[in-house]
């Protein structure tokens, strides 16, 4: 038999035992090195693949109508049904988003109302006394606010230390705060109120003379969050300081009057 016949007739064992030819790719690799083995087709490489590609589907109309999707109920829906249901359920949590925006945009329509009216109420005040009581009147029944309390101090009669001084300190804030009460507040503003208070909007208020705090409680701990916007609060807290000021100014000038008067007598 020749060399040639030979070699084929090995050639041809090989073939015919699977094993001996996987041993022979094995032994091909060097040492310490793994047979690299196929990768798999992952779910989501497939999505990542229809992600890139939303086309697909159009461009191979015979591979799509095949798929077939489980239906909720019996039987089976084609993928534009399916597409078209996931629309739908999107199309009602928009309209139902919408509908939140809406009412939250007149209830802010309704509140800018309210302001609107509580300025107008505040500007036409003659005095102090009447300022106060337009606001805690006003902010109890058109704000639906259980307690109000209005406290002003003459700076140079205020003590700088207790709680009456946090309060003068609190005073120079620049914006309203929102949350619970420092610890003894409720006693200094809220000592006639039944209910415990909770939660309160505090706005600072100060001018030249006097320093205090409007303060807006509530027994409901969430109420007044620190998380709230406080715009409309530093407003009406920029109206009663320009009031305020307008009475001490006013009072100056009354008082320069009466006494040229007397000086003219």
């Amino acid at each position: 038999m020749s060399k040639k016949k030979s070699k084929g007739k090995k050639i041809k064992v090989l073939h015919k035992n699977p094993k001996q030819s996987k041993n022979l790719h094995k032994k091909k690799l060097k040492k310490g090195q793994k047979p690299v083995s196929e990768p798999t087709l992952t779910e989501q490489a497939v999505m990542d693949f229809l992600g890139k590609h939303p086309e697909f589907f159009l461009r191979y109309p015979q591979f799509t109508a095949r798929l077939q999707l489980p239906h909720e109920t019996k039987g089976t829906a084609s993928l534009v049904e399916h597409q078209i249901r996931i629309l739908r359920e999107q199309l009602v949590t928009e309209r139902q988003r919408l509908l939140r925006f809406i009412d939250r945009a007149r209830d802010y329509e309704a509140i800018m109302q309210r302001f609107h009216q509580l300025v107008l109420k505040l500007i036409s005040t003659p005095d102090l006394p009447g300022l106060e009581k337009v606001l805690c009147r006003t902010l109890q029944r058109d704000f639906d606010t259980p307690a109000v309390a209005f406290k002003l101090f003459r700076r140079e009669e205020a003590p700088t230390e207790g709680l009456i001084g946090e309060l003068i300190a609190f005073s120079e804030r620049e914006h309203a705060f929102c949350g619970a009460l420092p610890k003894g507040w409720d006693r200094l503003l809220f000592a006639s109120q039944e209910q415990p208070i909770l939660s309160a909007a505090l706005i600072p208020i100060r001018s030249h003379h006097r320093a205090g705090v409007l303060a807006i409680g509530s027994p409901d701990p969430r109420r007044f969050t620190q998380e709230m916007n406080t715009d409309y609060l530093d407003r009406l807290g920029a109206v009663v300081n320009r009031r305020i000021s307008a009475y001490q100014h006013r009072c100056k000038a009354d008082s320069l009057v009466e006494k040229k008067h007397a000086e003219g007598d």
